[in-house]
C-alpha cells in the first residue's frame, strides 16, 4: 500500500479550511496538519522550517 501523503492546511479556522476539515475525514489516504496563525506564521521562515 502506497504511503499517505501529508497536506498542510493553513487558516484552518477560515471557510476553505473549515470546509477541508470535513472533507479530510473522507479521504483515508491523506494526512491532513491544520494550522492557523495563531500556530504557525507564514511569514516567519523560523516557523516554517520547524513545521517541514
Amino acid at each position: 500500500m502506497a504511503k499517505a501523503k501529508t497536506i498542510v492546511v493553513t487558516g484552518a479556522h477560515g471557510q476553505l479550511g473549515t470546509v477541508l476539515k470535513e472533507l479530510a475525514e473522507t479521504l483515508p489516504g491523506f494526512n491532513f496538519v491544520f494550522t492557523d496563525v495563531a500556530d504557525l506564521d507564514i511569514t516567519k521562515p523560523v516557523e516554517l522550517k520547524a513545521l517541514f
